[in-house]
């Protein structure tokens, strides 16, 4: 359980789609394979997130069910969110500074907001309007608690405020056509948005 091999400063973690993630050093040199246990040996990770205090997030689009997987950096299983049903193709996720986990259920057309216990705070739906979703792919948020969807069926960019207490979604800033795949916010600085095209 937990991860592989030697046990080095951990630089970053990465994945390819249907592969367990793996763990580089700050030169790029490949330290482990992540080993999430037992009971994920048909699991196919596809988005990868962590948390200030280091979780790791990991959409699931494989056995047991399709879902979001929190663990910690030893490997050790903190929680699930969804349940069988829940999710169809969750692809990005992303998590705030207050711990909330945004997650693009691509195929249902809509981005899930879950607080850190695995409670569904609201979402953003599949519509037609100025906000809606049709087909989410990436999600990532940047330092000023903008949240960042990438949506094909749109070809754009979606941007939201961050959930706040009380509210049943994200509020809806602005969308900027570009025809993405994926989007990633640069934790470092509260300004720009790569996007991988």
């Amino acid at each position: 359980r937990g991860v592989r091999g030697r046990h080095e400063p951990l630089a970053r973690r990465v994945a390819r789609r249907g592969e367990p993630p793996h763990d580089l050093s700050a030169d790029g040199a490949y330290l482990r394979e992540f080993d999430p246990g037992a009971e994920f040996r048909s699991w196919a990770p596809l988005g990868l997130a962590f948390d200030r205090q280091g979780h790791l997030f990991v959409t699931n689009v494989g056995a047991p069910y399709q879902a979001v997987h929190e663990f910690e950096a030893d490997g050790t299983l903190v929680r699930t969110y969804g349940k069988p049903d829940d999710f169809d193709f969750p692809n990005g996720v992303a998590v705030d500074a207050n711990g909330n986990v945004y997650v693009a259920d691509s195929n249902n057309g809509r981005l899930v907001v879950f607080d850190g216990d695995g409670n569904q705070l609201g979402m953003i739906r599949r519509g037609v309007t100025a906000g809606d979703l049709g087909l989410p792919r990436g999600t990532a948020i940047d330092d000023s608690g903008r949240i960042y969807v990438a949506d094909i069926s749109q070809q754009g960019i979606q941007s939201y405020q961050a959930i706040a207490t009380g509210e049943r979604q994200p509020k809806f800033i602005e969308a900027l056509e570009l025809n993405p795949k994926a989007v990633i916010a640069d934790l470092g600085a509260a300004t720009g948005y790569p996007v991988v095209d």
